[in-house]
């Protein structure tokens, strides 16, 4: 998340930079983001990972203050706002590495990360249009 956006870029930009960099790397590094962000948070985290955890998420609350800022992204709680940019790049990391997403290829989901981060920048509604007509949403047993 850090090293994926550049410095000249505008803010709303590295904020998108960083959301493809996190499915990217839970794709490229399955095991490595698994182990990361699966177990349960311990009372007692080692020194350098709770160190890392507090780096990422400064690294997330600056691209968000930076885009409103920038008015970029709406005003508003600035933790709740880096929370849903968050929740939704993880979703979308977590599902495909679990084999829940209805594509085939790293392809087809790294082009879905996109479809799903531009429509969310540009304030536009997520529509099924142009989903594979086998995609199945898996029923609750």
């Amino acid at each position: 998340m850090i090293e994926a956006p550049e410095p000249e870029s505008d803010a709303l930009d590295r904020l998108k930079r960083a959301g493809l960099g996190y499915v990217t790397f839970a794709l490229h590094r399955p095991e490595h983001f698994t182990v990361m962000l699966d177990a349960p948070i311990s009372k007692r985290k080692p020194a350098d990972s709770a160190a890392a955890g507090e780096q990422a998420c400064e690294t997330l609350l600056g691209f968000v203050k930076s885009s409103q800022h920038a008015e970029r992204l709406p005003s508003g709680d600035l933790r709740r706002m880096a929370l849903l940019a968050w929740t939704v790049v993880h979703g979308i990391a977590k599902l495909a590495i679990s084999g829940r997403l209805p594509f085939r290829s790293k392809a087809e989901v790294l082009k879905f990360r996109e479809f799903v981060i531009d429509r969310i920048v540009a304030g536009q509604p997520i529509t099924v249009r142009g989903t594979p007509s086998t995609a199945v949403m898996p029923t609750r047993r």
